[in-house]
């Protein structure tokens, strides 16, 4: 038992201490939260490259983290979202508005922007849906706003709930 502890205690610590950062997941269906499922974003995505050296890079989860981080940042409430048999990347909301999100390094296969893509069009209500990625090319489909990371997330407005 005194592991448990001890554990839950570094856990709790490494979150208070703004090191990690826990998303919980929120069934979309059921309109509720999910308890005990959370997902975990490293604050700085560099601390990866401390706790790996030498490891390969993971860009499309640092474009995750970097999604989530700067969501936080501007206030917004994000959850990762639960379908059947599919995660939405992001529940995005700030009172009563809301916006899907999916977060993606490159898309350079149909495949691979298919994937993306797909949870989002089993969503039938009308909220904002926005699948985010490196790529240059605005890709945007069926009612889904694809926006460019820098570009269009991080330093320009086409982001809104």
């Amino acid at each position: 038992m005194a592991r448990t502890t001890t554990i839950a205690r570094y856990l709790r610590l490494i979150q208070e201490g703004k090191i990690v950062s826990l998303c919980h997941r929120y069934d979309i269906q059921g309109k509720q939260a999910l308890q005990f499922y959370e997902k975990s974003y490293i604050t700085d995505p560099a601390l990866k490259n401390i706790y790996s050296p030498g490891a390969r890079i993971d860009y499309s989860s640092m474009v995750e983290t970097i999604i989530y981080n700067e969501l936080l940042a501007r206030g917004y409430d994000v959850q990762v979202g639960v379908i059947p048999n599919a995660e939405i990347d992001f529940v995005v909301s700030k009172g009563s508005k809301l916006a899907y999100v999916q977060a993606a390094y490159l898309m350079p296969e149909k495949e691979t922007e298919e994937r993306e893509f797909s949870p989002l069009l089993q969503i039938k209500e009308a909220f904002p849906k926005y699948v985010i990625s490196m790529d240059p090319a605005d890709l945007s489909q069926n009612g889904i706003k694809h926006l460019q990371l820098v570009r269009d997330f991080l330093l320009g407005n086409g982001f809104s709930l």
